[in-house]
């Protein structure tokens, strides 16, 4: 069952508008170009993608250990290694600009990797910003930070089912 139906309650509706139509989206509801949305409360939507990430985000500890470990190896101080989770965020991108790092490239050379890397969240983001036209602003930036390739992988096979979160 999708989430609205188990919560049995739409909190509002979004409109999204244009030639826009969302993949699995059904022919019927759509009228003009204009497709209404309906959504859950923010707790379903939350819980149920919280229950989804579980088992990814158990195998990410594993990868930030050992990129924590790197990076106080490599003469980072703890401070800077968690300044660096926090500002760079992705795995991928940190064990590539730790290795840089290592190997004594110059900053633009490991500033350009981590921007490099880090520029298919953008990519991720575009395709998911349909789907969050209704939000403000406020909602989709801390969305945004938080969109990692898991995330993005269950997002957007929730929006492809229609928004549920059967899969």
């Amino acid at each position: 069952a999708s989430l609205h139906e188990r919560s049995g309650q739409i909190h509002r509706v979004g409109i999204i508008r244009g030639r826009y139509r969302p993949p699995g989206a059904k022919s019927g509801s759509y009228f003009r170009g204009v497709h209404l949305l309906s959504r859950v409360s923010v707790r379903d939507e939350f819980t149920a993608g919280a229950r989804d990430l579980v088992p990814a985000l158990v195998s990410l500890f594993p990868i930030a250990a050992i990129i924590a470990i790197t990076a106080v190896d490599i003469g980072l101080t703890r401070p800077q290694a968690i300044w660096m989770s926090i500002g760079i965020y992705t795995g991928l991108a940190q064990a590539a600009m730790l290795g840089l790092m290592n190997s004594d490239a110059s900053t633009l050379v490991i500033i350009a990797a981590g921007v490099i890397i880090n520029l298919r969240l953008l990519l991720y983001s575009a395709s998911l910003a349909p789907y969050f036209a209704d939000r403000a602003l406020g909602e989709r930036l801390p969305l945004a930070y938080l969109n990692i390739d898991t995330v993005y992988a269950l997002s957007i096979a929730t929006f492809e089912h229609g928004g549920t979160d059967e899969k």
